[in-house]
């Protein structure tokens, strides 16, 4: 026997807990992944305008820590007319790639809601969908744990679901 037999209460717990934050990260994860799936499938290109690029400091010199955060404000108009003004952050590479202020930068939108946008990634498109395959399986894999664990804790000692009558007790055992 080991701790999950001897102690149903702690199976419970312990299920219930992994079920509980498996399926929120399950959540998270289809919820990031609907919206790269927005702009990856119905996104739509424009050029946008530079607006403001800017550095601004973290991290303290004396520390020894000394790091900087980069960003970009820019400004597109969208088929509809409407005007969307963006800041966004830029890694060091992007922001080396020769960005300037008054210059142009591809830029994606969700047609339906504008202000859902970011720099054209498309050709990053590939990798980061693939990226989503093994946070898929570690989500699967923890539902399924979590399950396996919390199931045993909530039948009966004998095995068998409990049930109202005779019939249902029935379509249990089929389970």
């Amino acid at each position: 026997m080991n701790v999950w037999d001897d102690h149903p209460v702690l199976r419970l717990l312990g299920g219930g807990l992994v079920l509980v934050v498996s399926l929120f990260l399950a959540a998270l994860l289809a919820w990031q992944l609907a919206r790269d799936l927005a702009i990856w499938v119905l996104g739509r290109d424009v050029e946008a305008e530079v607006v403001d690029l800017w550095v601004e400091q973290v991290g303290a010199q004396d520390e020894g820590e000394l790091d900087f955060q980069y960003y970009m404000t820019y400004r597109f108009a969208t088929s509809g007319g409407e005007t969307i003004t963006e800041t966004t952050t830029l890694s060091v590479a992007e922001w080396a790639g020769g960005y300037e202020e008054g210059g142009r930068v591809g830029v994606v939108y969700f047609p339906p809601y504008p202000k859902h946008n970011r720099l054209d990634d498309s050709r990053f498109v590939p990798a980061l969908a693939c990226s989503y395959v093994p946070a898929i399986l570690v989500a699967v894999a923890l539902v399924v744990a979590g399950w396996q664990l919390f199931r045993p804790a909530i039948q009966e000692p004998g095995g068998e679901w409990e049930v109202e009558d005779e019939k249902e007790r029935e379509n249990a055992k089929r389970i």
